[in-house]
């Protein structure tokens, strides 16, 4: 996904906000390494604990208010409009692993880069990992919203949209038609979509060979793959994976 970052802070400690209420011009992310804060907004109420990340997007009101003494990484970054990943963002806590978000605080790399994909990476992960992402709940129709999950729990597979229009009751064109008026894309594009953030995600966290995650990302060959990424992204996995594992 595109990112611009404006701001990081590298892992500092605080036993009060300096800006208790309020609103951010950009998004801004607060991954919690120690300690704990509430916060109020948008009419609901949350808890950020050790381990948590909490989002707080652009130009929505907040009150917060540290419990105990926080250690935390805070990143402000922009996302391109339109971004899927980044419509789904909440105004609370990202759907994260938080054994991972503590083995972040131990790696961190004082470099944008590092910075830069560590935001892609949560945002990515909070996007597969949320069973009804901010774009599924937008969706009013039930049909697209089955559609959606039966990419995410089939991404894997080889996936025919013929077949699957029928199982729909549509006509392949009707099913298009409902798609795009849906989701503004084509059911092979937002496919395509969710496989490559996939791809990425397993290319920083396991060490999985380009064939084993092109064949879990629904593609037969690694070397279409490895052509499809680099069409999109403007990089190999290869060259993907090194840049953004170096320690």
């Amino acid at each position: 996904m595109a990112i611009s970052l404006i701001y990081y802070e590298p892992p500092r400690y605080k036993e009060q906000f300096e800006k208790e209420t309020g609103s951010c011009p950009r998004h801004m992310l607060i991954l919690l390494l120690e300690g704990s804060f509430s916060c109020r907004t948008q009419g609901t109420e949350y808890r950020a604990e050790r381990g948590q990340v909490a989002c707080f997007p652009p130009n929505v009101p907040f009150e917060r208010k540290i419990e105990k003494p926080i250690c935390y990484i805070q990143i402000g970054f922009y996302a391109a409009e339109g971004d899927p990943c980044a419509a789904a963002l909440p105004a609370g806590l990202l759907s994260v692993d938080k054994d991972q978000v503590e083995s972040i605080g131990r790696k961190i790399e004082h470099a944008p880069a590092f910075y830069e994909h560590l935001t892609s990476f949560l945002i990515t992960q909070h996007y597969l990992n949320s069973s009804s992402s901010a774009l599924q709940k937008q969706s009013s129709d039930r049909e697209m919203e089955c559609v959606i999950s039966y990419f995410f729990e089939h991404m894997s597979e080889k996936i025919n949209m013929e077949e699957l229009a029928k199982t729909l009751h549509l006509s392949y064109t009707g099913f298009l038609w409902k798609f795009r008026r849906t989701m503004d894309c084509t059911p092979l594009e937002y496919l395509q979509h969710i496989r490559l953030q996939k791809a990425k995600q397993l290319l920083v966290e396991g060490d999985l060979r380009i064939n084993e995650i092109a064949s879990c990302c629904g593609y037969n060959s690694a070397y279409y793959f490895t052509n499809t990424f680099h069409k999109v992204y403007g990089i190999s996995p290869k060259e993907f994976r090194i840049k953004n594992t170096q320690r």
